[in-house]
């Protein structure tokens, strides 16, 4: 595997920002990703239109809402899972979708903490990395560096009044986003 990743931090008008500018260039398919009962998964076609979006209950990223992103013309595939206890689970991944990148949505865990989302790319596949590189490119254009990850005007103003910008909930304050 040949990837790379970059943190997001931003609240949800910090993603409708980002939805605006990359809707009017680029045309995406964000599809669900995750493993579950059925043999399909949800699939939008605008960050606006993701569920929980700008929040995260679970307070963690890791847990956060994950979706593959893709050009409309393809087909999200599928793996099987046998199960130990029986049946089947459906995964929704890289290894069947290599052609993607995945966009993870973070957002306000309580008033004064914000978990952040991320956007990576797992494969060295042409196409996957043409259109994370191009989604990042407009990414920049929304959103400003801090300390290497990417922060919403609104997430930035969150930084500035003092709140925490994590990874996690339960990390230390010594993790936190710092403007120094």
């Amino acid at each position: 595997m040949n990837g790379t990743s970059a943190l997001i931090f931003a609240k949800r008008n910090d993603y409708l920002a980002l939805s605006g500018l990359v809707e009017s260039k680029l045309t995406f398919t964000y599809s669900l990703s995750g493993n579950f009962p059925a043999p399909e998964t949800k699939s939008y076609t605008s960050i606006s239109m993701l569920p929980d979006l700008g929040t995260c209950p679970p307070g963690d990223w890791v847990h956060a809402n994950r979706f593959l992103v893709a050009k409309p013309d393809h087909q999200i595939e599928k793996g099987l899972i046998n199960l130990r206890r029986g049946g089947v689970s459906y995964a929704f991944d890289i290894i069947k979708n290599p052609y993607a990148f995945i966009f993870t949505s973070g957002g306000l865990y309580d008033e004064n903490t914000l978990i952040c989302g991320a956007i990576s790319r797992a494969t060295g596949n042409a196409e996957a990395t043409a259109n994370y590189d191009a989604f990042r490119r407009l990414m920049g254009k929304v959103f400003r560096r801090v300390r290497g990850d990417y922060v919403g005007p609104e997430a930035y103003e969150m930084l500035l009044n003092g709140a925490r910008l994590v990874q996690q909930i339960r990390q230390p304050t010594s993790s936190d986003l710092r403007l120094e």
